[in-house]
């Protein structure tokens, strides 16, 4: 009911700060909706309903920071955002989904019957990733890596990290291993 609460209040603009050009944070959150349009399709196909409402939230999250921050959202990529949104989630809350649209676009077809939304390749990449970084299966840092970086460069990476040098001290780790660019787990 709280999800369902905050897509309405994000389809009425509620709070919500503007600007005139499109900048970076705007480019970041068609990314997040591009990337959401495919965990989602993807989710539907696999009749996987949790993953595919899990993604709708995170989004609607990003979409609600982004939009109430102080630097605002644009509006076209706003717009774009909350109607990609309720398309979405119209297959899991139909009549929700439907009264929503019509009120943002009267006389308009329902949003049933629009086109189901299709990810842009081109947002879908990324360039950089966040690496966790954990010593004995425990997160002690997060850094941002390239997406290409090679086993032994976030190994290395790693192990330079501050906060990772004062958690290993002057030990030596058994085994260091790298699953680039999500994952390096230092053993002791």
């Amino acid at each position: 009911a709280r999800f369902i609460d905050r897509v309405y209040r994000l389809a009425y603009y509620d709070e919500m700060n503007f600007h005139e050009d499109i900048n970076d944070s705007d480019l970041a959150a068609r990314q997040a909706v591009h990337r959401t349009i495919e965990r989602v399709t993807q989710g539907l196909e696999r009749w996987s309903f949790n993953t595919s409402v899990a993604a709708l939230m995170e989004l609607v999250n990003t979409i609600s920071k982004w939009s109430r921050s102080e630097h605002g959202a644009e509006r076209t990529t706003l717009d774009e955002a909350i109607d990609t949104v309720l398309r979405l989630l119209a297959p899991m809350t139909p009549h929700i989904t439907a009264e929503l649209w019509e009120s943002r676009h009267p006389g308009e077809v329902s949003v049933h019957l629009t086109p189901w939304p299709v990810a842009d390749a081109a947002l879908l990449v990324r360039e950089t990733e966040t690496m966790v970084v954990q010593v004995n299966g425990k997160v002690r840092a997060r850094v941002d890596v390239e997406v290409d970086i090679s086993e032994d460069a976030a190994s290395e990476l790693a192990l330079a990290l501050p906060a990772i040098r004062a958690a290993v001290g002057d030990r030596v780790p058994q085994r260091v291993i790298a699953r680039p660019p999500r994952l390096v787990n230092i053993v002791l």
